[in-house]
């Protein structure tokens, strides 16, 4: 949408200088920093943490996953567990459904962030 208005208001120089690293850090310029913030929109840099959460989880569970399933390649292989390992491996487990509990707790965080900035 092409720009054709223009708005004038003062401030003081220490908020102009806030405003312009917040927008520098956000890696946009002043008036689109100011219009996100006043649209209540996501910043491409809360956008981009998010993303990279979300991958950092999936990377996560995919490391899992695969060490189950080589796991379980060997024990078919094998057809038997020792018990110490499946000790370990019942331990491991439950550390894995804790942690996706936590994961899955913050993926909410992150749905409800998203969809709780809507397009006015």
């Amino acid at each position: 949408m092409k720009k054709k208005e223009r708005i004038h208001f003062l401030i003081n120089s220490e908020m102009k200088d806030k405003w312009k690293k917040e927008a520098m850090d956000s890696k946009m310029n002043l008036t689109d920093f100011i219009i996100n913030k006043v649209e209540d929109n996501l910043t491409r840099n809360e956008v981009n943490m998010i993303v990279k959460s979300i991958e950092d989880i999936t990377n996560f569970r995919n490391k899992v996953d695969n060490n189950i399933n080589q796991i379980t390649r060997i024990v078919n292989i094998d057809k038997s567990i020792n018990e110490k390992n499946m000790i370990t491996f019942n331990a491991l487990l439950e550390a894995y459904i804790e942690k996706v509990s936590e994961q899955n707790s913050e993926i909410r965080k992150l749905i409800i962030k998203l969809y709780s900035n809507p397009k006015k």
